[in-house]
């Protein structure tokens, strides 16, 4: 699991590890997971990995900032990289 954060960190241009390296490491590794998922994830296996609470107020401060927005899907809910940030880190 740790190699495919590794991974997706190496193809990440300087513009998006400046802009990482400003984010908490609690977004930060939220990031790099939706990277990794090619921009998007179910907010369940997010908190299957950072636990409810930490993966729902971590959301919710990239949802505030922009970063990330919130759809529902079913039950629970796709986070996805907004399209502008898309751009940077791909």
């Amino acid at each position: 699991m740790f190699a495919r954060i590794k991974e997706s960190e190496k193809k990440l241009s300087e513009d998006a590890k400046v802009m990482l390296d400003m984010l908490p490491n609690d977004e930060k590794e939220m990031i790099l997971r939706l990277v990794g998922s090619n921009g998007e994830i179910s907010q369940s296996r997010l908190s299957g990995i950072f636990g409810k609470v930490r993966t729902f107020r971590t959301v919710e401060s990239l949802k505030k900032r922009g970063i990330v927005v919130k759809e529902k899907y079913g039950k629970t809910n796709m986070v996805k990289l907004e399209s502008r940030f898309r751009n940077i880190l791909y």
